[in-house]
């Protein structure tokens, strides 16, 4: 998949979802596939991670969940503790028809 590609996937599935507002930056990050930014409204992603669509696509959902659940709830903690993947984003995973799992095998 390309950059292209991939960024024009991306703005058709933020239209889709009413998250058009967002942006995708993709990054040549080795640590990590993908995170959102709630105070910027970005989502980025590794562009190791375009060698696969299925990969991608994951990455994408599972950071627009991120986004949703900090949209509905406003923060990303629970009882003061940090709760990036708990039950909300959870069931935004759910909503998405992505896998909520915290982290996605690289193969």
């Amino acid at each position: 998949m390309t950059l292209d590609e991939a960024h024009q996937y991306a703005r058709m599935t933020l239209k889709q979802h009413g998250a058009e507002h967002l942006r995708v930056r993709f990054t040549n990050t080795k640590r990590r596939l993908g995170c959102f930014s709630p105070w910027k409204e970005e989502i980025h992603i590794a562009k190791r991670a375009l060698f696969s669509f299925e990969l991608f696509r994951e990455i994408l959902l599972h950071e627009l969940a991120h986004h949703f659940d900090f949209q509905e709830r406003g923060t990303f903690r629970t009882n003061g503790r940090n709760d990036f993947h708990g039950k909300n984003w959870k069931k935004w995973c759910l909503t998405l028809g992505v896998r909520a799992r915290r982290f996605i095998p690289v193969n």
